[in-house]
């Protein structure tokens, strides 16, 4: 992990930070959301051991915050209106996140649809690729096939794939108006996804799925909310 830090001058600051990163476990689960841990065999639990879901092997985060100057130039609209602005954003750039491959199928017959398909060849697809070509097959879903009938447990690993990268620009903009002694009028703005990048979701990892290996899904657009808040 490095970082570094921009302490306040000239009435800025900016903080970022990038972690290089790799995090395995058995099996993993959402600590607000806690249900039944499976694993594919209870007498294996070496199966299921590989990369956690929430695995993102690089991560690069940048916050800054800038108060803008006082205006003396306009008049009451670079008095009251250009200036005095308090500006922040966070950005977040990351590699994809590890996600699973199923068979679809419970192949040994334990009743938890857990249960992979056998790796065959090499899920990763090299060179340029559009948006679209991604979206319609992000890996070769032909690096997978069925487990053979009377066998119980595919060879696939345990989280082998890495979704899409994603990029979020994220800003916000908010100035305080006096109205009266002892009272003020805050507005702020906030934007998220302010460049509005296109942040695609991971791909279906069903093996039976008619879907396999297609893109279904993206994060949120770009969105405003403008808001007023009255101190007094």
């Amino acid at each position: 992990q490095v970082s570094f830090t921009r302490r306040v001058a000239h009435n800025f600051s900016l903080q970022a930070n990038y972690v290089w990163s790799k995090a395995m476990d058995l099996t993993d689960d959402q600590s607000t959301s806690i249900s039944n841990v499976t694993v594919s065999s209870s007498n294996n639990f070496a199966l299921d051991r590989g990369l956690a879901g929430f695995n993102y092997p690089q991560v690069f985060k940048m916050s800054w915050i800038y108060q803008t100057p006082e205006v003396r130039w306009f008049g009451w609209a670079g008095r009251y209106v250009l200036g005095g602005w308090h500006l922040n954003g966070i950005s977040t750039a990351r590699s994809g996140n590890s996600f699973n491959v199923l068979s679809g199928t419970d192949t040994n017959l334990d009743g938890v649809a857990t249960d992979r398909p056998n790796a065959v060849g090499d899920p990763n697809i090299s060179g340029s690729r559009t948006r679209a070509q991604q979206i319609a097959q992000f890996f070769n879903t032909a690096a997978f096939a069925k487990v053979p009938a009377g066998v119980l447990y595919g060879n696939a690993g345990r989280n082998v794939l890495l979704g899409p990268n994603a990029v979020t620009w994220n800003a916000a903009a908010m100035k305080d108006f006096r109205i009266l002694e002892g009272k003020k009028l805050q507005f702020r703005t906030d934007f998220f996804n302010l460049l509005n990048q296109v942040n695609l979701g991971n791909p279906n990892g069903t093996f039976s799925n008619g879907n396999f290996g297609k893109i279904t899904s993206a994060a949120a657009p770009r969105m405003l909310q403008f808001g007023l808040k009255l101190y007094f």
